[in-house]
């Protein structure tokens, strides 16, 4: 039985996936498309599966309803894709496992309500430690439909003083690992430790404190959540961008080591998998990034190459500290033919957790950006260049709305920013002197409030 507990907060050590794919090698290359979802949850000591369950069907599964006195707390699961996805609490969510409690209960009491689906079952669990040695273990089932708040009591004994306590509330029988179905749901309040002299009780037995919250992830990438339970993701939605509107800011949370990203999946160990389609041997990955740290760490980027699911390359290297955007490149050549490329993104690349790493406009050198791409569609100005191929001059022409004021930056095809202006001229066409770019193949970007639009020219 000492096996159940590490296997229950594993649960809650999931990582998440975004819900939308965008398709393409670089999924929302330029991290302007979010999946953003706003939620209550419990505060600590408590650590939810929340997080886990908005990214897989968007929406928590954690929540809160009307107890038997103030508020309660509802578990609910919920199965997508295959996989179950249990409301879990548990109250372990600071930087040890469980939380210090020195007494000698005798027993619990609160009050439940529930649900289960067919023969589910839905469970409160209790540990005591002292040393990391168990003292105290009981479990609780709840079967059936409950209607109405009912209260319990239940009494267990402890082999010694603990000086830690655990305690874990499920809405399925996912410690049985049987008869678990969607839809079962458990909710409970009033929890409190019976017991002559008891005065250390569960930190918000009454589940009446919650805050509002809210979740950003990059459409098409997935956030690992931190090796300890609690504390956020360490990824977020930034304005401070390079292009666009947002770039990805990667910074580790306190009390944990870095934050990373892929454009793969976590599986539930937290093992790397997955990808996107891809297929050339030789190619270069180009992109911006700042990275500010006041010591020694780097932030770090990964591309993973695979052929049905063997790795055949891993390339890429730190992103050192550096305070204003910067462009980077990172070779790939591979010696076989890979049919899956993944791209993982780290904080931290020695352990430090000390920086914090911002990144925008990533793009293989193999699929330059289509013509026309256009972020948004709330300032459609349709532009296009010409003369194509231009020799000194390269016209920029609005055949739709006019913007007031508009950026043009001009990069060569290795991604090289060389030229970027701000115009605000009002004026339908805009000439911009192109006598001291080398020959070659080019592209521009032109952005305007919400709306970028990204073409290609050549330099005769």
């Amino acid at each position: 039985m000492k096996q159940l507990l590490p296997f229950l907060f594993s649960m809650v050590l999931l990582s998440f996936i975004s819900n939308a794919q965008t398709p393409g090698t670089i999924p929302n290359r330029d991290f302007e498309t979010w999946d953003s979802t706003a939620y209550n949850d419990l505060n600590s000591p408590w650590v939810t599966t929340n997080l886990i369950c908005i990214d897989a069907i968007g929406s928590p599964n954690v929540t809160k309803v009307a107890g038997f006195s103030g508020e309660a707390v509802h578990l609910q699961t919920y199965i997508s894709k295959g996989d179950t996805i249990a409301g879990e609490i548990t109250n372990y969510g600071n930087l040890s496992v469980g939380v210090p409690y020195t007494q000698s209960p005798t027993g619990i009491k609160g009050y439940y309500r529930c649900n289960m689906v067919g023969n589910d079952k839905g469970w409160l669990v209790l540990e005591f430690l002292q040393a990391g040695n168990l003292v105290g273990f009981d479990t609780i089932a709840f079967t059936g439909s409950v209607s109405s708040f009912t209260a319990f009591n239940r009494n267990f004994s402890l082999l010694g003083t603990p000086d830690t306590m655990i305690v874990v509330a499920i809405s399925s029988n996912i410690i049985d690992d049987i008869d678990v179905n969607a839809g079962s749901w458990l909710e409970l309040d009033e929890l409190s430790f019976t017991g002559t002299g008891i005065t250390q009780q569960i930190g918000d037995g009454n589940f009446d404190s919650w805050s509002a919250q809210s979740v950003d992830v990059p459409q098409g990438w997935q956030i690992a959540t931190p090796n300890v339970p609690g504390i956020p993701t360490g990824v977020s939605r930034s304005s401070d961008h390079y292009s666009g509107k947002y770039s990805i800011k990667i910074v580790a949370p306190a009390g944990a080591y870095g934050a990373q990203l892929t454009s793969g999946i976590f599986d539930q160990n937290g093992n790397l998998l997955g990808g996107e389609p891809y297929q050339q041997t030789v190619d270069t990955l180009t992109g911006y990034y700042k990275f500010i740290t006041t010591g020694q760490d780097s932030g770090g980027l990964l591309i993973t190459l695979q052929n049905q699911g063997n790795m055949v390359l891993q390339a890429g290297g730190p992103l050192p500290g550096v305070a204003t955007w910067t462009p980077f490149q990172m070779l790939i050549n591979s010696t076989s033919t890979p049919d899956t490329m993944r791209i993982d993104v780290y904080s931290s690349i020695n352990g430090t957790g000390g920086g914090t790493l911002y990144l925008d406009d990533l793009q293989l050198k193999s699929q330059p950006h289509t013509a026309g791409i256009s972020l948004s569609s709330k300032n459609n100005f349709g532009v296009s260049a010409f003369p194509d191929p231009a020799k000194d001059q390269l016209n920029i022409r609005f055949g739709g709305n006019v913007p007031e004021e508009f950026g043009l930056k001009i990069f060569n095809s290795d991604g090289g920013l060389m030229l970027a202006n701000e115009f605000s001229s009002g004026a339908s066409t805009v000439t911009i002197p192109i006598d001291k770019l080398s020959s070659g193949l080019y592209f521009y970007e032109v952005t305007s409030n919400d709306s970028i639009v990204r073409n290609k020219f050549v330099k005769q």
